[in-house]
């Protein structure tokens, strides 16, 4: 079994600092140091985690320029290869990430569960509601499923992508994310299909 584990630029700073410190108060040599450190972070090696770090710049930049989507768990199994999406278990974290930091900043700016959801299903004691991260991302891990677009065509503009998930898919992604912005499934539906004025009205209302 593949254990996939991100690793971002500022984790390879932190622990060659922390094999600088080890090798400079031991008689281990740096090198012996980074494999130590690595160890006790549940790599196998140095050279395990700078792979690690190689395959997540990877999916950063996939990330930050290309073209992500999430997908209801259940919704998300009408997605195959012609679509020219493909499951990727870097991409599903960076996303799982993204959407925790966006749903912990809309928490911490809501001052009512009706703002938070849309059907005010945290009743009546806000206050008490804790964000959980851990819980969110496991949450996030077993509802949603996320794809990265890897087709022969390319997609240039926001446009060309919500045709293209209008054109593959009857269900709509949860979130998208196109060179770097991120837009809900709702949105992408209306740039395909534009809503009557009486309707964008009250959405804004």
């Amino acid at each position: 079994m593949n254990i996939y584990r991100l690793v971002p630029s500022r984790a390879v700073s932190f622990y060659r600092r922390e094999a600088k410190q080890r090798s400079r108060s031991s008689t281990l040599s740096y090198c012996q140091a980074l494999d130590a450190v690595a160890r006790e972070h549940r790599f196998a090696n140095w050279s395990a985690i700078a792979d690690a770090r190689q395959a997540t710049a990877a999916a950063e930049r996939e990330f930050s320029n290309g073209f992500v989507i999430a997908m209801d768990v259940k919704e998300g199994m009408d997605i195959d290869s012609s679509s020219g999406f493909v499951p990727d278990p870097l991409i599903d974290m960076l996303a799982i990430e993204h959407v925790v930091t966006y749903n912990l900043a809309r928490k911490r700016a809501c001052t009512s569960p009706a703002e938070y959801y849309a059907d005010d299903n945290a009743g009546d004691h806000w206050e008490e509601y804790d964000f959980d991260p851990e819980e969110e991302r496991e949450g996030l891990s077993e509802n949603y499923l996320f794809f990265r677009y890897a087709g022969s065509t390319p997609i240039e503009t926001t446009q060309a992508a919500c045709e293209h998930l209008c054109d593959i898919c009857f269900w709509r992604p949860i979130y998208m994310w196109f060179r770097g912005e991120c837009y809900d499934g709702q949105w992408v539906n209306d740039q395909v299909y534009p809503p009557p004025a009486h309707v964008k009205a009250l959405r804004s209302s």
